[in-house]
């Protein structure tokens, strides 16, 4: 089952790299605004149980677990990251941080 969930991701990479070089892109409204991370607050989750820490949805690109090899399907990567198996941003998309405006 293990080695069918990898073959599937790189499938799902080799589809990437496929759309890229006919210039698709896939839609970005998956990716979390605002945060340079791979996920948001699960906060209905959060409110409903609590748990030891804090409950995530990760993006619906990202993909790994800690210590194996992560990817991101929306840039088309796979490999060790320790920016991304930590579900930091490599995509650079949807990043809205919030301007100083009493300049």
């Amino acid at each position: 089952m293990k080695n069918i969930k990898i073959l599937w991701v790189y499938i799902e990479i080799g589809y990437t790299k496929l759309l890229q070089l006919f210039n698709i892109k896939r839609s970005i409204v998956p990716i979390p605004k605002g945060t340079p991370y791979c996920y948001d607050w699960d906060d209905n989750q959060n409110e409903k149980e609590l748990i030891d820490g804090y409950s995530i949805k990760p993006c619906k690109y990202y993909r790994g677990k800690k210590g194996k090899k992560v990817a991101c399907i929306y840039v088309g990567y796979i490999g060790y990251d320790s920016s991304l198996e930590d579900q930091c941003k490599i995509c650079g998309v949807d990043y809205e941080y919030v301007k100083d405006t009493k300049n």
